[in-house]
C-alpha cells in the first residue's frame, strides 16, 4: 500500500484572480502581445540545480543526470513519481477503489461531460498554439511529441487529429477512472506507429533506460499539462537538450508552492527562476511565459522555443536570450 495515495485532482482547474496579470500571449506569432506587467521575477534562490555546490552530473546513455540541490535552498519534490505498479496496487485498496469510482461515476454525468468537453477544448488550444509557434511539419518530424502526464489522452487526441505522432508517458494512464469514452474511442483508431502509451513516470530512470534513447533524442517537442511531481524534471530535461516545450504548471498543487511565496503566481515565478538557471547552465533558451487565449481553465503556459532568433551559435540559440558565449546574440 502506498504511503500516500496518488493525488485526486479536482474536477476543474480554476483560474486564480492573480492570473489577470499576464506577460504574453500564446502563441506569439498571430496574436497581439500584452505588455509586461513590470512585477519581475522573484529570484528567491538562483542556485537550485545550478548551485555552485552542485557539480555537473555524470552522463548515462548520453543524457546528463539530474542532481538534487545541495545549497539548502527550497526545491519541490524530487519528481520520481508513482510507478505503474504502485498505481495498480493503490487501486486494489478501498481508498483507491473509491477514488477510481468517484471519477468513473462522475465522468458520464452532465457535469462530467462538460468537464471533458472543456478539457478537449483546452487541449485543442494548446496544440493550435504549438503548431503556430513551431510549425506542423516541425512537430510531425522525428519521433513526434512527448506528452508527459497525458492521462486520459485529451492532448494526445488533438495531436493525432493534426497528424502528429505522440508518445504519452504517464503511469496512471487508463487506471485513474478519468477515461472519457469519446476520447478513448478515438484513440483506438491508432496503432503504435502513431500513438505510444508508456506507463512509467518521467524521471531520471526513464531517461537512463536505453530503449527510450531514440524516442527522447528524436522527439520534436515536449508538452505537459499540469505535470505535478514531474514538473521539475520536465524543466531540467527540456533545458538540457534545448527541447521545444509547452507546459502548464498545476494551479491547484499548493503542496508544490514555494514557502517564500505560497501562491500560484509565486509558483510560476519560481519555476521560471529555476529554468533560467538551468538554461544558463546549459547555454540554451529559457522558458517564456505566455497566455493561452479562450480556454476554460488555467491560461498560463510556459514555452521554450530553441533555434536561431538573432543568434548563430547553434546551441539551441534563443537570440538575445541565449547564454552561449560564442553567440552573436548572447544575452550574457
Amino acid at each position: 500500500v502506498l504511503a500516500s495515495r496518488p493525488r485526486r485532482r479536482s474536477r476543474a482547474h480554476r483560474l486564480p484572480e492573480v492570473l489577470m496579470q499576464l506577460q504574453g500571449m500564446w502563441p506569439q506569432n498571430g496574436y497581439p502581445q500584452q505588455p509586461m506587467c513590470g512585477c519581475g521575477y522573484q529570484h528567491s534562490c538562483q542556485s537550485y540545480y545550478g548551485c555552485p555546490q552542485n557539480s555537473a552530473g555524470g552522463f548515462q546513455n548520453g543524457f546528463q543526470q539530474q542532481q538534487a540541490g545541495t545549497c539548502g535552498c527550497w526545491s519541490s519534490p524530487n519528481g520520481d513519481g508513482y510507478s505503474a505498479q504502485e498505481w495498480d496496487m493503490f487501486n486494489t485498496t478501498p481508498e483507491g477503489q473509491n477514488t477510481y469510482r468517484w471519477w468513473a461515476d462522475w465522468i458520464p454525468t452532465p457535469e462530467g461531460q462538460q468537464w471533458c468537453a472543456n478539457k478537449r477544448w483546452e487541449a485543442r488550444r494548446v496544440v493550435d498554439g504549438m503548431i503556430r509557434q513551431w510549425g506542423l511539419q516541425t512537430l510531425q518530424a522525428g519521433e513526434g511529441v512527448i506528452d508527459v502526464g497525458g492521462d486520459p489522452g485529451f492532448v494526445a487526441a488533438e495531436l493525432l487529429r493534426s497528424g502528429i505522432r505522440v508518445t504519452v508517458i504517464d503511469p496512471a494512464f487508463g487506471v485513474s477512472g478519468k477515461a472519457d469514452p469519446t476520447t478513448t474511442q478515438f484513440l483506438t483508431n491508432f496503432d503504435d506507429r502513431q500513438l505510444r502509451l508508456i506507463r512509467q513516470p518521467f524521471n531520471q530512470d526513464f531517461v537512463d533506460d536505453p530503449k527510450h534513447v531514440r524516442m527522447l533524442r528524436q522527439a520534436s517537442a515536449l508538452v505537459s499539462l499540469y505535470p505535478d511531481e514531474a514538473t521539475n524534471f520536465c524543466l531540467y530535461f527540456s533545458a538540457a537538450f534545448a527541447m521545444r516545450t509547452a507546459l502548464i504548471p498545476c494551479n491547484e498543487c499548493q503542496q508544490y508552492f514555494p514557502p517564500h511565496d505560497p501562491t500560484y503566481e509565486g509558483f510560476v515565478n519560481h519555476l521560471l527562476a529555476i529554468d533560467y538557471d538551468n538554461s544558463r547552465r546549459f547555454g540554451n533558451a529559457p522558458l517564456q511565459r505566455e497566455r493561452i487565449c479562450n480556454t476554460p481553465y488555467c491560461q498560463v503556459i510556459l514555452q521554450r522555443t530553441p533555434g536561431p532568433a538573432g543568434g548563430t551559435c547553434g546551441h539551441g540559440c534563443g537570440g538575445s536570450a541565449c547564454f552561449h558565449s560564442g553567440c552573436n546574440g548572447a544575452g550574457n
